[in-house]
Parts: C-alpha cells; sequence; structure tokens
C-alpha cells in the first residue's frame, strides 16, 4: 500500500495539541505513583508530532517548548497554595499573594522551558538528515543535557528533573549506580523516542519500521529491567557479608516544628530544649549517632555557648556522634544554612554549610541592586552559599552532608563519597510546603542518591518524611509528614573503599551524550546544506 500523505494524519495545529497531551500524561506519572510507567510513553505524542510536522519549519521547536512549559507549569501548581500559606511572612494580603503565586509560576515555567527548546531544532536536522532513530536518540541526548544545563547557576534547580518520574520503581533505579541521574533521562526519552517511532511507521503504515521501533522499545525496556533485578539480587548478598559492612544504630529526631514556632521571640531555646528532650529519649535505644534536621536552632549555634556546652556534653557522655542543623555566622557577619558535626568525644570538629540556596527562600537575587525585590525577602540577611564540598569526619562514620535543596544535585554527595565519605545524610526543612506531593517527591530523591554511591542514607526532616534508605534505594524505616517523634534504625557502613562506576566517574555518560549530540548535529547541519540544497520549509 502506498504511504499515507503527513497532512491527512494530523492537522496544522496538531503538534501543539501533542505536546499538551504530553504535559498531561507526564503529570500523571509524576502525580500517581503507580502510574510510573507512564513516563517510558509519556513524550511519543510530542515526538511524533515533530516527525510528522519535520516540514514545518517553527513547529518543531514551539511544540517542544509548549510541551516543556506546560509539564513544569502542572508540576508546580503546589507552589501557588504554598505561597498563598506563606504569606504572611512577608505580611501580604491573601489576593497578592495569589497573584504573586501565580506571576512566578508562569516566570518558572518560562524560565525551565527555555533550556528544552533547542531541541526542536536539532530533532528537525535529525529527522531530515539522519533518519527517525536518530531524531529519538538525539531527543534524549538533548533532553538530557537541558536537564543537566538547567541545574547551573544561582538559580539553577533540579526539580520534577524527567528522571524522577520512575522514583516508585526502585528496579528501575539501580541503572543510576552506573550512568547516573543524567543518564536515567536519557533512558526514559529514548524509550519515548523509539515508541514515537513505531507510532509514525504505524500512521504511515510502514509496518517493518513501526516492527522495528517496537522491538527496540521492548528490548531496552527489558535490559533496563532485568540490569535492575541483577544489581539488586547482588547487593542484597552483599549487604549480609559481615566482612564488608558493619551497622550501627541511627536515632533521627523530627520535632515537626511550624515555622512560626522557629521565628517567634524565644522560639530557638524552645526548639533546643524541645529537641534536647526527645534525644534522651532516643538514648535509651543506646545508638551511635543521632541527627537534627535542617535548622533545627534558627540562632548561630557557634555563638550560643550554653548549648554549645550542653551539647558537647550529651556526645561525650553517652559516646555519641551529633549531627545539628543551625545557623552558622563566621567573623565577617556572614550567615550560613549549616550542619555541625559534633564527635562521640564531644569535640565540634567543623561545619558543613549549605551549598545550593533557594532563591527567594534563603537569598534574594539582585537584592542589593533591586531595592524592590528586599519586598519578597523572607529574612533580613540573606544566607550566603557555602564554598567546600566536604564530608564530616565523626568517630562512628564520615558523612556525606546535603542540607535540603543541595539533595536535588548529584554531584554535592558524589564529591564527598570521594573524599572519604562511607555514610549519606540529608537534613532538610519540608514543613513550607503545601500539601503532601511536594514533600513526597523531595524524599524520593534520597533513594536515588543512595543507589547512585550504594550507601546507607539518613534523612532527617523537620516535619517529615525522616527516613533510612539502603544502597538499594528502599526505605527501611520512616516517620510520616507532620508527626512528632524519634526514628531509630539501623544503617550499613562499608568496610575499605567502596566505590561505584558513577561516583568514580561522575557524569561521563552526560559528557559522552554532550559530544554525540554536538557531533550530529553538526553531521546533520552539513549534509542539510550540501546534500539538500531545495529543502524548503513550510510557513
Amino acid at each position: 500500500m502506498g504511504k499515507v500523505s503527513n497532512r491527512c494524519l494530523l492537522g496544522r495545529h496538531a503538534p501543539l495539541a501533542l505536546s499538551a497531551l504530553s504535559s498531561v500524561v507526564i503529570a500523571v506519572s509524576f502525580f500517581v505513583d503507580d502510574l510510573w510507567w507512564l513516563s517510558l510513553v509519556a513524550l511519543s505524542p510530542v515526538i511524533t508530532g515533530i516527525c510528522l510536522h519535520k516540514r514545518k519549519g517553527l513547529y518543531p521547536a514551539l511544540s517542544t517548548w509548549v510541551f516543556a512549559f506546560l509539564m513544569h507549569l502542572l508540576l508546580n501548581l503546589p507552589l501557588v497554595p504554598t505561597i498563598i500559606s506563606l504569606r504572611s511572612i512577608i505580611a501580604l494580603p491573601t489576593h497578592t499573594a495569589f497573584v504573586l503565586s501565580i506571576f512566578v509560576l508562569l516566570l518558572l515555567a518560562v524560565f525551565q522551558s527555555l533550556f528544552f527548546m533547542p531541541l526542536g531544532f536539532i530533532s528537525l536536522l535529525a529527522s531530515l538528515e539522519l533518519g527517525e532513530i536518530a531524531l529519538a536518540f538525539l531527543f534524549a541526548c538533548g533532553w538530557a543535557l537541558a536537564e543537566w544545563a538547567r541545574s547551573l547557576g544561582l538559580m539553577g534547580s533540579q526539580w520534577v528533573c524527567i528522571a524522577h518520574a520512575i522514583l516508585p520503581c526502585t528496579t528501575m533505579l539501580q541503572l543510576a549506580e552506573l550512568v547516573g541521574v543524567y543518564g536515567l533521562c536519557f533512558c526514559v526519552v529514548f524509550a519515548n523516542g523509539l515508541f514515537a517511532m513505531s507510532l509514525c511507521a504505524v500512521l504511515k503504515r510502514e509496518w517493518r519500521r513501526a516492527l522495528f521501533g517496537v522491538t527496540a522499545f521492548t528490548v531496552l525496556l527489558l535490559s533496563w529491567f532485568f540490569y535492575g533485578k541483577w544489581a539488586m539480587h547482588q547487593y542484597e548478598e552483599e549487604l549480609k557479608d559481615a566482612r564488608k559492612w558493619s551497622y550501627l544504630k541511627v536515632a533521627i529526631i523530627q520535632g515537626n516544628l511550624s515555622w512560626r514556632e522557629k521565628v517567634d521571640k524565644g522560639s530557638f531555646e524552645r526548639a533546643f530544649e524541645l529537641h534536647m528532650d526527645m534525644t534522651a529519649q532516643a538514648l535509651t535505644d543506646h545508638p551511635k549517632i543521632v541527627v537534627w534536621p535542617e535548622t533545627t536552632i534558627t540562632a548561630p549555634l557557634n555563638e550560643w555557648d550554653k548549648a554549645k556546652l550542653e551539647l558537647s556534653d550529651l556526645a561525650r557522655k553517652h559516646s555519641v556522634d551529633l549531627l545539628i542543623g543551625a545557623v552558622e555566622r563566621d567573623r565577617s557577619g556572614k550567615i550560613y544554612n549549616s550542619c555541625y558535626g559534633i564527635t562521640a568525644k564531644g569535640e565540634f570538629i567543623g561545619t558543613y554549610r549549605k551549598l545550593r540556596l533557594v532563591p527567594f527562600g534563603e537569598f534574594v537575587p539582585l537584592r542589593k541592586h533591586v531595592r524592590f525585590f528586599e519586598r519578597f525577602a523572607a529574612h533580613p540577611q540573606d544566607f550566603t552559599h557555602g564554598e567546600f564540598v566536604k564530608p564530616l569526619r565523626l568517630q562512628n562514620t564520615n558523612a556525606a552532608l546535603a542540607i535540603c535543596f543541595d539533595s536535588l544535585f548529584p554531584w554535592i554527595t558524589r564529591l564527598q563519597v570521594l573524599r572519604g565519605a562511607n555514610s549519606l545524610v540529608i537534613i532538610t526543612n519540608d514543613e513550607w510546603f503545601w500539601g503532601e506531593w511536594m514533600a513526597r517527591e523531595h524524599a524520593d530523591v534520597a533513594k536515588l542518591r543512595a543507589v547512585e554511591s550504594r550507601l546507607f542514607l539518613v534523612r532527617a526532616a523537620n516535619s517529615g518524611i525522616s527516613c533510612i534508605v539502603n544502597p538499594l534505594g528502599k526505605v527501611e524505616a520512616s516517620l510520616n509528614l507532620r508527626e512528632r517523634g524519634k526514628l531509630i534504625g539501623t544503617v550499613g557502613i562499608p568496610r575499605g573503599s567502596h566505590e561505584t562506576f558513577y561516583v568514580r566517574f561522575g557524569d561521563m555518560v552526560q559528557f559522552t551524550l554532550t559530544l554525540l549530540t554536538a557531533t550530529l548535529t553538526i553531521i546533520a547541519f552539513v549534509k542539510l546544506c550540501l546534500h539538500r540544497p531545495s529543502t524548503s520549509f513550510q510557513s
């Protein structure tokens, strides 16, 4: 049978409708854990639209941008009630807070989606000159590159990275020990591309090409799945080997204090007393490490001699390492969001200072130059970004730290593991999140960090979710959201060196994909210029 005209298959503006469809499906895969698998086909409508409308010059770029814009718009919708619920911090009336929240949501979606717009042009070149399999491959390479690019700079973020859609499936996460989060991004999008290639072939009635696409899609997913099963079996056996792992008890204190309880006059003394009382209760289980959440103490702990003395005495008396989330102020007056390390001998060994601060939450960009921005400051003084990535060397473990937003960036824990860390600790305060989904999404990222380094991870969250995650990405124990309590669990410390391929080589996969993207794009462009001089694009 003859080929069917693309014009007959889809209407003029169909690519934009397909982009909207893809954005809804990918959002569902994020919001509903049991439907995570939709992320493996969610992008196929937008890629199909690009493939079938490759002669319409602006459509590939526009449809890619529309998809990315709508995806980030939908996935960041919980920010609207979050900002409204925090209106009293900056003294805004409800209607003003609502307008501000909508503006922030739109601005964020536009900003994040701009990183993905070049994908349309790259895909256009690939489909014209290199074929549909190259389109699928380059779209996946380009997407992974865009995810990396949007994580850079002071305003960078890895929130709702497309690889996070598969967080509910522990088996599929295992590949992260080799390729990291950006490699997972590539795999997710490449699977979508292969499925889209099959759809295009079916619509054109090219049955052999459709069979090839379905076969490639199936082989990719089965290989990915069975590697995950094999890796989990291998590590489950290794974790039972006492020659490779030693185990100790850890206690996590979840105080569940609201932001108002932490900023009222005298609040830091009450917060300190509460956590000391809860720690005393936890010590009856004889843990070797006790962890307090982010900014448990909102005053500079390094200037509070009474609290320092009590913590030092507590650590020495019970022979327990302490990790305390608190504010730090240096001699120049700069303040930091820090985690203090106190050894079982009662010695303060230094702090880990938060590296990636939340814009407009912990610092206001251009605050000194644009006075209007001062109106939206949550604090009278901006926090300062930390500068050094190093583990805290306690008596019982060398802990790789990440504070809240830091946990979204894989390089922070990876560098600390390279420098000798043998456990991972995340301290955070997610109390300001509205609802449950954002807090659960943030907590699930801990699974990915654990798998990347194959280390146990301890997560202490002020209002939840506090948890202990094993090297397979499985949650072994947890406390619920909005619950006050202590979590006692066991973590393993590897004996000897312990580096995964990802820890040792980092984002080598990402750099390789970037090189391939550039090379294939140049080849396609040269071929277009030299061999297809008559190629025309319809408006």
